[in-house]
């Protein structure tokens, strides 16, 4: 049996997006472990608390987006592909520092020390949210009516 093409997207747009639901909820549920976490990253300034706070909101509005409102799929994709990297980033700069602290990603894996398989792992979940940006259908966009209810110019 041959699943039709818009279920095998659905499935995997679901996919991505319950992956960044299920990183989000308990980092939104803790703000204060996960921005603790973050510090121990010891980044140079405070130009990250703020994003620390924020990021598992962006995890949660991407999940959402990609699931429940489809004229913000397309944001939902860039969005993802965004924090993906982000947090690419942010392990291969532990690496690069030869820090081992754990990313805090997710549940069940959350204490694991940081490698690059962490890094290429978030690269990857990046290059499968950007070819599902490619195939997301565009929505179309509304019609402008005129105010007096005469033909558009």
């Amino acid at each position: 049996m041959k699943l039709p093409s818009h279920w095998i997207g659905a499935l995997y747009r679901n996919g991505i997006a319950a992956l960044l639901a299920a990183a989000a909820i308990p980092k939104v549920l803790d703000p204060t472990t996960f921005a603790a976490r973050v510090a121990a990253y010891e980044w140079p300034g405070t130009w990250w608390l703020p994003l620390a706070w924020l990021l598992p909101w962006l995890e949660l509005t991407a999940a959402a987006a990609l699931i429940a409102i489809p004229t913000l799929r397309r944001g939902g994709w860039l969005l993802a592909i965004a924090l993906f990297l982000v947090f690419a980033a942010a392990v291969a700069s532990l690496l690069l520092r030869r820090m081992q602290i754990p990313c805090g990603c997710l549940p069940g894996i959350a204490e694991l020390p940081p490698s690059w398989w962490h890094v290429a792992a978030n690269l990857a979940l990046a290059a499968l949210s950007a070819v599902g940006l490619r195939h997301e259908p565009t929505p179309p966009l509304p019609r402008a009516r005129p105010r007096d209810g005469g033909p558009c110019p």
